[in-house]
């Protein structure tokens, strides 16, 4: 284990020593022994199924360890569940996937759960969670439903709701992974607002510059044991890495100039729900990433080029006219598709990590409508291997952590060769580590001349892997940036409407 540069003088809120969990052939955390100082903001750091998640749900009452201990302001927690780690020591969890009650107001949702004895008006109630909301500088009405507000919204609100029990240590894991810039901002703003009241913050993210902007220690975990703590003054960003992953990063291979320009994707006037008019196309070998706000249609754009939204328009691969009414019709034009959603569209949750990898194989394998199950697995088996997927072969896909699912999905399109490839947001939520490998591969299989179509939240990562930067706003291409022209600043002009450029609006 290394210790670098923790140097904190406050004391501690949380200790953990000697923490283990143990699930069916898989070790979680292995003797995990680490300190969150009060008053401080904490970046735990580590490649999926490195347990931070794990450590995350002990600490917050979920789940109980299978040995060690776990100290609160120095006394032990004996009981482990939410309430009582709420209530009697002030820990509370935001969670990734949010879960309020959308059909009742905020001061419902903030009120849920602590309704013991007489209840104050609902007057005051809304008076008293209209003052936290101020506090947070969330200035909305706490009349509100729930379900009318925005992801960062309802993550405010689920602050507020821990605030109101009088949190003091608050735990977020992965909190910012489907907000805006802004809406970042926000939530650090009223982060910082809190930590300067006293309250200690865990904070998980596989975003590295949101975590030297808000916290001053990292603790990193690798393979469920605590490898390593960093002050994050004296760190660099390449010392994490090499901590996290405990090997060197592949890089994408080197970007050859194409030479063949032959086009794989042609889209006139594409029109959908949230798409007016969008034309643009995509060459061989050629990765060209969708740039925009949530609400500009970049994700809409994507998922009709698949047919997985109804969409009109003339759409062309390798010239030839196409009907695309749904994704049936796109996988036998050769068109691959890894979503945003991974739970809800990529994985099939209740078959195993085998079924998952080989679902596109089922007629190739099958004779006379039997499926050959020992073709099957060995091609599940290469496939796995190939691809580095780490986890319980032979268990449900959701046994797996969300980057070696996300493994699996790119596997199951890679392994066909398609002549176009989309993906929205093809490494959201996963660490860093795997979205090294997922860059590599989407780079290997531009390569050998597939076209890749990649939507992305993640603006950094079009500017890395793509050769060229379709800017949506409010339905319409906005504007489109070659690899050498594109800056942050640029794309976020265009994706934003402050600035019209003459760049055109199309990329024909």
């Amino acid at each position: 284990m290394t210790l670098v540069g923790e140097s904190f003088a406050s004391p501690a809120a949380i200790e953990v020593a000697g923490l283990s969990k143990h699930y069916p052939g898989v070790v979680a955390l292995d003797d995990v022994t680490l300190t969150f100082r009060a008053g401080t903001a904490t970046a735990i750091l580590g490649e999926n199924g490195a347990g931070k998640s794990t450590l995350m749900s002990i600490l917050a009452g979920l789940q109980r360890p299978d040995s060690g201990d776990v100290m609160v302001d120095g006394e032990r927690i004996r009981s482990f569940s939410p309430d009582a780690l709420l209530r009697h020591h002030g820990v509370a969890l935001v969670p990734q996937e949010i879960a309020l009650c959308r059909e009742r107001s905020i001061t419902e949702n903030v009120m849920l759960g602590d309704e013991g004895g007489i209840l104050p008006s609902r007057r005051r109630m809304n008076s008293a969670t209209r003052q936290l909301l101020d506090d947070v500088g969330m200035p909305i009405d706490p009349r509100r439903l729930a379900g009318t507000l925005s992801i960062a919204e309802q993550q405010m609100v689920l602050i507020v709701r821990a605030l109101a029990r009088n949190c003091r240590i608050l735990i977020l894991d992965e909190p910012t992974t489907s907000l805006t810039a802004n809406e970042v901002e926000q939530l650090f703003a009223v982060l910082r607002t809190i930590r300067s009241a006293g309250a200690t913050i865990l904070f998980v993210s596989h975003r590295m510059p949101e975590i030297f902007e808000l916290c001053e220690c990292i603790h990193v975990l690798r393979d469920g044991r605590h490898v390593a703590s960093f002050n994050t003054a004296t760190v660099q960003p390449d010392e994490l890495v090499t901590a996290m992953v405990g090997r060197e990063i592949a890089q994408p291979p080197p970007r050859p100039t194409r030479s063949d320009i032959r086009t794989v994707l042609d889209v006139n006037n594409l029109t959908s729900d949230r798409v007016n008019g969008v034309s643009f196309h995509v060459s061989a070998g050629e990765i060209v990433g969708v740039a925009g706000l949530p609400d500009s249609g970049r994700s809409e754009l994507v998922a009709a080029v698949f047919g997985a939204t109804r969409a009109t328009g003339t759409i062309r691969i390798d010239g030839t006219p196409v009907t695309i009414r749904g994704p049936r019709d796109a996988i036998q034009h050769g068109i691959g598709y890894v979503p945003a959603e991974r739970r809800s569209q990529g994985i099939f949750p209740d078959m195993s990590v085998e079924h998952n990898t080989t679902i596109l194989d089922l007629p190739d394998v099958s004779r006379f409508g039997v499926v050959r199950r020992s073709r099957l697995d060995a091609i599940a088996r290469r496939r796995l291997e190939q691809f580095d997927v780490r986890g319980r072969s032979g268990g449900k896909i959701t046994g797996l952590s969300g980057g070696n699912q996300q493994k699996v999905i790119l596997a199951r399109w890679l392994t066909r060769a398609p002549r176009l490839l989309v993906l929205d947001d093809p490494t959201r939520g996963v660490d860093i580590g795997a979205k090294a490998d997922i860059h590599h591969r989407v780079a290997l299989a531009a390569a050998t001349g597939t076209a890749v179509l990649m939507a992305s939240s993640d603006l950094p990562e079009l500017l890395h892997t793509c050769d060229r930067i379709i800017v949506m706003a409010d339905g319409h291409i906005a504007g489109t940036v070659e690899r050498d022209q594109a800056t942050e600043e640029r794309v976020m002009t265009l994706a934003t409407g402050t600035s019209r450029t003459d760049l055109p609006g199309n990329d024909r």
